[in-house]
Formats: structure tokens, C-alpha cells, sequence
């Protein structure tokens, strides 16, 4: 015979003041009790309204931040006692809460610890388990795992800023089964690793902060939405016309635009090419920045000033899916503009075979029909002769490998003014490095930069760019000399 319910002893129940950190343990538990309670020792708040959580649970809010976070901007009631107390992220041993109030979601079972708001996470690796293994971390280390749900689409940036040892940073699916969706390891000092990424509203992930080669310690656990550039042309029509009156005054750089407002913009290659970024203006000089990934700040890949007859324009190669930030500025005021994105799909850059140092020196003709496809930080796009308008500058373009083990530096002679620049990589893909201006006609003139690195026993690869900077002029015969040691 079972016995009825009523007859048995009044019964506490400490588990509504203490809860387990599994939503279906919570539930299975505090469904007993309230059926087994008298309802005088019910650990509860008959005043709160429907759908609020009993007292003796951290709610989100008041409770759930002494815990380590609010729950409560999602609507519904925190049911797990937050493991960092005080967290200013808030983070927590339970799940969110979901939207409805109907409670929280369990976290994935590789997340030790949860993310519930914007800003830095604290936790420590010392002692802890190593559960994950991260392709940029090498070694076995402890590590930590925290899960993180994006309430709003845009990018984000995730870092270990803070932490007391050199880390590796990982995302890793939330459905557990070892899919790495990012991982980084920068090093440096103070340590620090860093991931930009594109997050979907809602979309969830488990960030984990391992150590590098057994390293351990206090975490810092940074994610922040990126707000600059806060456009992203992806979304706008193109060419787009706007101005730069209600611009930001945060940017300067060396093709002008210092204590100037400026407009900056993300931009994403929707395929591998060749591309031009232009920016033209009647009523200002306009100044264009080409940065490399998704936040402002990131490396210059290169820039370029324009006039009111030339547009200030940069290019370059992009990989499918490569993310640039482009900064609109100017040297002479502020006002409108249009800013355009242009795929060159029949240029050729680099425009010549591959030259080598060893070859003591190369020599070319620049005429005013060569191509004229990138342009450099020290002369205009396009050469304004008024009043007969504005002309392209011829250019050469050769792509240039070192040899292993070997530094480098060049220099040009010129029968007429010539500009010099060089870019990283074979591609006309990356950084420009120098743009220098050779006046001097019949003489040998050295570039200010060094070429490979006789001490790290690599070779580099660069293009290199001889153009005309007056093409009214005709031809121009020049030769590149070398100078290369080893040691």
C-alpha cells in the first residue's frame, strides 16, 4: 500500500535555496518538494507575480547579480547560483535564461561556466582540468570553458586582455563535438590572444581559454560588440554618396585627415579579386585608408589622397570573404563624397615576370600606355594637369623574392622623376612598406628599405613598383640596382 502524501512528515527543502546546476535535476527535485511541503515551509514569495522565480532562488536581477550576473534582461528568472560573485560580465554555473521566463537552458556539456552579458569574465585554469585541446595551443594545459550567446548580430571581439599567463583562445561549437570554429595564439606581453568573428543573433558558442605549452593561471575574458566602423557596405548600395560633417574625429594618418572628421566603413570581398576602393569628391581632398579585418585600427594595407579633378583610391588583392575597413577622410575640411568598390577582373598585378636580386640590376621603360592599376601613400592616384584634366601614371609592377638567409636593400636610377613603393607578398595583396619620390634625374638613389633579413635564414617576397610620375613627359628608362649580404 502506498502511503498518501498527507500523512507524511513536513519536509524541508534545502534545494530550493541551494541549486543544482542541471535545469532537469532543478526541476525533477523542486516538483517533489512542492508536492511533499506543507505549504507554511514553502520556500516561497506569495506575493510575486506569476511566472517570478521563489525567493530562495538567485533571481536574475537583484539576486542573480550578487551571483555573477543578471538574468533578468531576458525575461525570466535566473535558477543558478553564479560561479564568480561580483563577475562584471556575469558569469555563472547554470544556463541563460530563457526569453519566455520559462527558466534557463542547460549549458553545453563542454562550458564549465557562463557568459550572461557583455564586458570581462574572471576564472583561474589552475588546478583545472585539461578538456580541450586547441589546434593554436600546443602542450597540455588546463583550461576553462565558458558559454556565450550573442543577443544581438554584428562582430564582436573576444580577447584574454588581463590574464596572468600566455594564452591560446579557442570557439568551439556548442553541440560539443570538437568542431573548432576559431582558435588563436598571439603571445606577446603582456600575454594576449584575440578572435574578430561575425556572430548571428542568438548564436551561441563555447570560448575556451587554454594555456600555451602547460601554462596556467588567473583568467581575463574579455567579448565586446566592435563599434567602429559602425557601417557595413555590405548592406549600403554602391557607389554610396555621404558626407563627412557627421563624422567621428578619431583617425589620422600619413595621406592626411588630422583634426578632421571622418566616416568609417566594413567592407567584406564577396569573391577572390583584384579591387579597387576610390573616393571622390568636389568639395574637399578627399583621403582614403584601406585597413586590414573588421575593426578600426587594424594594420594599414595602404592609403591615398585625391583631389577635387583625381579620387583618392587604394587597391588591392583580397581573398574570398577578406574583411577591410575602409576610413573616409580628408585634408582640407569636410563635406560630401562618394565612395565606390570596384572589382578589376582584367588587371594584371603584378604586371611583370619575377626579377631576382641576384641579378645585380633590372632595367625597364615606363611609357605612357603601360598599365596603371595601384597606387602609393606619396602620389595622387592620377597626375591633375589643368586644364586638360587628370592622367593615369604608368607603372611597373614586379613581384620579388629574396634569397634565404639574405638582406636587401635597392636603388633606382631615372632619366626623369619617378615614384618607388613596395608591398608585402607576390599578390599585390599586402602592406605597403615604403612610397618614396625620386626627383633626381641621372642619379643613383637608394629606397629607405631593407629587404629580407640576413639573421632569421627566410626568404620574402615583395612586389616592387616603379612609376611615372609626370606621363606628360613621354618614356622613362630607369634601372634597379641591388645590394644583398649575408651572414
Amino acid at each position: 500500500m502506498v502511503e498518501p502524501l498527507q500523512s507524511r512528515a513536513p519536509a524541508r527543502c534545502p534545494f530550493l535555496v541551494r541549486i543544482s546546476a542541471r535545469q532537469l535535476l532543478v526541476r525533477v527535485l523542486s516538483s517533489l518538494c512542492l508536492l511533499g511541503c506543507p505549504i507554511d515551509e514553502r520556500k516561497v514569495n506569495t506575493d510575486a507575480p506569476d511566472g517570478a522565480a521563489p525567493s530562495g532562488e538567485a533571481q536574475g536581477g537583484a539576486s542573480g547579480a550578487a551571483s555573477g550576473g543578471s538574468s533578468g534582461e531576458n525575461g525570466g528568472s535566473g535558477s543558478g547560483v553564479g560561479g564568480n560573485p561580483g563577475g562584471v560580465a556575469g558569469t555563472g554555473d547554470a544556463g541563460t535564461a530563457s526569453p519566455d521566463g520559462g527558466g534557463e537552458a542547460p549549458l553545453p556539456a563542454c562550458a564549465d561556466r557562463l557568459i550572461r552579458e557583455l564586458g570581462t569574465a574572471t576564472g583561474a585554469t589552475t588546478n583545472a582540468e585539461g578538456s580541450f585541446s586547441l589546434s593554436c595551443g600546443p602542450g597540455i594545459s588546463d583550461d576553462i570553458g565558458f558559454y556565450w550567446v550573442a543577443e544581438a548580430a554584428g562582430y564582436y571581439e573576444i580577447n584574454t586582455t588581463g590574464s596572468s599567463f600566455d594564452t591560446a583562445l579557442g570557439l568551439l561549437s556548442p553541440a560539443c563535438d570538437g568542431t573548432e570554429l576559431a582558435c588563436n595564439d598571439e603571445g606577446g606581453s603582456p600575454p594576449r590572444s584575440e578572435i574578430l568573428r561575425p556572430f548571428g543573433a542568438g548564436e551561441g558558442v563555447v570560448i575556451v581559454v587554454d594555456g600555451k605549452s602547460g601554462s596556467f593561471g588567473d583568467v581575463a575574458l574579455n567579448v565586446n560588440r566592435i563599434t567602429c566602423p559602425a557601417i557595413d557596405l555590405g548592406l549600403q548600395p554602391l557607389p554610396l554618396a555621404s558626407t563627412t560633417l557627421d563624422g567621428s574625429n578619431n583617425h589620422t594618418g600619413r595621406c592626411g585627415g588630422e583634426g578632421l572628421p571622418e566616416k568609417a566603413y566594413r567592407w567584406s570581398a564577396p569573391a577572390a579579386g583584384l579591387y579597387r576602393f576610390s573616393v571622390t569628391s568636389t568639395v574637399i581632398e578627399p583621403a582614403l585608408y584601406v585597413e586590414q579585418g573588421p575593426r578600426c585600427g587594424g594594420r594599414l594595407l595602404g592609403c591615398n589622397y585625391g583631389s577635387s579633378l583625381s579620387p583618392a583610391a587604394v587597391v588591392r588583392r583580397l581573398a574570398q570573404n577578406e574583411v577591410v575597413t575602409l576610413i573616409v577622410d580628408s585634408a582640407n575640411g569636410a563635406g560630401a563624397f562618394t565612395l565606390n568598390v570596384e572589382e578589376l577582373s582584367s588587371a594584371l598585378c603584378p604586371s611583370l615576370p619575377p626579377v631576382s636580386l641576384d641579378n645585380d640590376l633590372v632595367t625597364g621603360t615606363l611609357t605612357p600606355g603601360d598599365p596603371s592599376v595601384l597606387t602609393g601613400s606619396c602620389v595622387p592616384s592620377e597626375q591633375s594637369a589643368q586644364p586638360n584634366g587628370a592622367f593615369a601614371l604608368p607603372e611597373h609592377t614586379y613581384p620579388l623574392t629574396t634569397e634565404s638567409g639574405y638582406g636587401c636593400s635597392i636603388s633606382i636610377n631615372a632619366d626623369a622623376p619617378v615614384t618607388v613603393y613596395v608591398l608585402e607578398g607576390l599578390q599585390c595583396g599586402g602592406a605597403e612598406l615604403v612610397c618614396q619620390n625620386f626627383t633626381a634625374v641621372g642619379l643613383d638613389q637608394d629606397v629607405e628599405i631593407d629587404l629580407g633579413d640576413a639573421f632569421s635564414g627566410a626568404s620574402y617576397d615583395y612586389v616592387v613598383v616603379v612609376e611615372n610620375t609626370n606621363p606628360t613627359a613621354g618614356a622613362v628608362n630607369y634601372t634597379l640596382f641591388e645590394s644583398c649580404f649575408t651572414i
